[in-house]
């Protein structure tokens, strides 16, 4: 079994986060360990990569979207299902935010 530390912040552009969403991340961030745990081996013990990333659709019309950025760094986006039709543009934007990620972490390593 994989065993990980994990912390979750939140950040949000108009509101403070009510405590179900805080948690609907964790969960998400849980379920895809946990799924995820059942396709690792000895051989590969993380199952985060550079193509990991997962959706899970509601019935309240909440997607919740898991990208994996960096080590021990994974995005979790909670959308409403309309805008899944600009999803090109979601994903332009979470390629740009894990460059700026990796850029700032490369620079405080130097």
């Amino acid at each position: 079994a994989v065993v990980s530390t994990q912390s979750t912040g939140i950040a949000t552009d108009t509101e403070s986060v009510p405590t179900n969403k805080y948690e609907m991340c964790c969960d998400m961030l849980d379920l895809v360990a946990d799924i995820s745990n059942i396709y690792t081996s000895q051989d590969c013990p993380s199952f985060y990569d550079n193509q990991s990333f997962s959706r899970v659709q509601l019935e309240n019309g909440t997607v919740i979207l898991t990208k994996y950025i960096c080590n021990n760094l994974t995005l979790v986006c909670l959308l409403q299902e309309s805008c899944l039709s600009e999803l090109g543009l979601i994903e332009y934007n979470i390629a740009k935010f894990s460059d700026g990620i990796a850029e700032v972490l490369k620079t405080n390593g130097e």
